[in-house]
């Protein structure tokens, strides 16, 4: 798995606050803050709303220990490990009942307890778990398998669309196209037409949605979103992304090397994210 996960992503260096362009045509403006800096490949960013808490793994550098969890407050930028067993990896926010989803490579799936501060395991899955994604149900991918499930209602069910079809990272939108990826590039499953269709080439690390639904995805090259007609948008154009996650409705927050940045348009900016296409 770490082999996979290093061919897909490089070094990056990041200074503490960068300005970019204004915001008019080729020239919008982005404002970046450095939230957290330290841990190695900060990656599988999920933002719980209600707490204003970032979750994210990142690599042990210590060979055979994998990945461990860190919850972030975004107000006080106070982070801490989150103990998991089998380590912390991939995680998911189910907005409407409060729940935090932490998925190991080893063991299943977990709930964040924020009383103990500790992932509670749960009775989902066995299998490793490599990436989540939550709209009305629990969308999650396994490792090596790269097989798609979604948990919904207590009930486990492999997507049945995907017969056949491997999945690393997955996001769905409010229509209930799923985009999904693997090494080939990246792919959607039109609901309405039944039929699965090539998007691109990208090599996506993270599929995300904001507080309305919209759904967004990361590259190790670029921050992206699709538009209701499934039309994909390039946002910023930068090397060595590791994923990202939707803080607000002009605020992104995503990750490089050993960074946790905050990704904001100027005041001076009148557009929204959605609006921006490069």
């Amino acid at each position: 798995m770490k082999i996979f996960y290093c061919l897909a992503l490089l070094a990056f260096g990041q200074a503490e606050i960068i300005t970019g362009r204004k915001c008019t045509g080729e020239n919008y403006k982005f404002e970046k803050e450095v939230l957290v800096t330290g841990y190695d490949s900060p990656y599988q960013l999920a933002i719980d709303p209600a707490t204003n808490t970032l979750f994210f793994s990142y690599s042990i550098q210590t060979l055979g220990e994998g990945f461990k969890s860190v919850y972030l407050d975004l107000k006080t930028k106070h982070h801490e490990e989150i103990p998991v067993n089998g380590g912390g990896f991939a995680h998911a926010v189910d907005v409407n009942n409060n729940i935090v989803y932490i998925g190991s490579t080893e063991s299943g799936i977990s709930k964040f307890d924020y009383q103990t501060k500790k992932a509670v395991p749960l009775d989902i899955t066995k299998e490793g778990i490599w990436q989540m994604f939550y709209k009305d149900g629990l969308y999650f991918t396994t490792y090596p398998k790269e097989n798609a499930y979604v948990y919904k209602d207590g009930v486990v069910k492999k997507i049945e669309e995907f017969d056949g079809t491997r999945a690393l990272t997955l996001g769905v939108d409010n229509h209930h196209n799923i985009f999904f990826s693997n090494s080939s590039g990246l792919f959607v499953y039109k609901k309405d037409d039944e039929v699965i269709l090539q998007a691109g080439d990208h090599i996506v690390n993270a599929f995300t949605s904001d507080s309305q639904g919209n759904l967004f995805f990361s590259t190790p090259f670029g921050l992206y979103s699709v538009d209701s007609k499934l039309k994909i948008k390039e946002i910023l154009e930068e090397n060595n992304i590791y994923g990202m996650a939707i803080e607000g409705e002009n605020t992104i927050i995503y990750a490089t090397k050993d960074n946790v940045i905050r990704l904001k348009l100027s005041s001076e900016c009148s557009l929204s994210i959605n609006d921006i296409q490069k």
